[in-house]
């Protein structure tokens, strides 16, 4: 495993940081499944554009792409 960044865009001007945090861990319990746990996720960058840092292996962040 190692740390990917996962950029999804810029941010809408309607974004709000709880609504978007929510679509993350979201997004990579459908990708990882039962492994998942939010821990994973390192960081989320809910200010500046729309994504996170998270601990995946390479094949979850080929689905992500």
């Amino acid at each position: 495993m190692q740390v990917y960044i996962v950029y999804m865009g810029a941010l809408s001007s309607n974004s709000d940081y709880v609504s978007i945090k929510r679509q993350h861990f979201s997004l990579l319990r459908s990708v990882i499944g039962k492994g998942y746990t939010p821990s994973l996720i390192i960081t989320n960058y809910g200010l500046a554009f729309d994504g996170f840092a998270a601990w995946l292996t390479e094949e979850e962040s080929k689905k992500l792409s």
